[in-house]
């Protein structure tokens, strides 16, 4: 048994297409955990983002991981990690991290907006690297929470603690000054389907996976100090 959401929680200006994009990703998990046998959500950043791509072409948005501008300015070449088009005017460059909690984890904003503020920085930089013309639509910085639990902690009332994540996910995103656009989350909820890709190097089990999201039109500032 399985549970997903993903939700807006600030009442800027949405991105319809990133909800697509997400609810499409969803379903590759479902459909990874079935034929791959495997968990789609515990991997590197790039597999996580990767993942992401999958989904935005199933929504039918041309993607590019690892994505270069085509015009620079000099000796300024600025890599994303993801770039999506939605339409010949509209689309999103995205950069991703991802962090590892343990299930005994408290969870906090501190956690969540370092690794957010981080990718932000890291496309501000490209914003400063592409002119006016190359500027996207928006920009989105994102972080996967993942968790790991040991045997001990799965013959526990886990479900209490799971709910708890959740609340307090929640209330760190919901509040305006915080800044997250959106949250989302796919995590298994029953023991059985947790105990089928146990981790036999480490004896860890992953439960699921909290995505944060902030999403934000560059800003004419930028795209000055961008122009060629």
């Amino acid at each position: 048994m399985k549970t997903r959401d993903f939700r807006w929680t600030q009442k800027g200006k949405r991105v319809p297409e990133v909800e697509r994009i997400f609810k499409k990703m969803w379903f590759y998990y479902d459909f990874y955990l079935e034929e791959a046998k495997d968990l789609p959500y515990w991997s590197t950043e790039m597999a996580l983002v990767g993942n992401m791509a999958i989904a935005g072409a199933w929504a039918g948005f041309p993607a590019a991981l690892e994505f270069y501008q085509d015009k620079p300015k000099k000796n300024k070449r600025q890599r994303a990690d993801l770039w999506l088009g939605f339409s010949q005017s509209k689309d999103v460059i995205v950069e991703a991290k991802c962090q590892w909690l343990s299930w005994k984890s408290k969870l906090t904003y501190a956690i969540v907006n370092e690794p957010l503020v981080s990718a932000k920085r890291q496309l501000d930089r490209y914003l400063l690297s592409v002119g006016k013309k190359d500027q996207p639509a928006y920009c989105m910085s994102n972080l996967y929470t993942q968790f790991w639990m040991t045997g001990k902690d799965l013959k526990k009332e886990f479900s209490k603690k799971f709910e708890l994540f959740i609340s307090t996910a929640n209330e760190i995103a919901e509040k305006e000054r915080h800044q997250i656009s959106f949250l989302a989350y796919y995590f298994l909820v029953d023991r059985k389907a947790i105990k089928k890709h146990p981790d036999k190097e480490y004896g860890y089990y992953y439960p699921g996976v909290i995505v944060w999201g902030r999403i934000w039109k560059p800003s004419i500032s930028k795209r000055k100090q961008g122009k060629n």
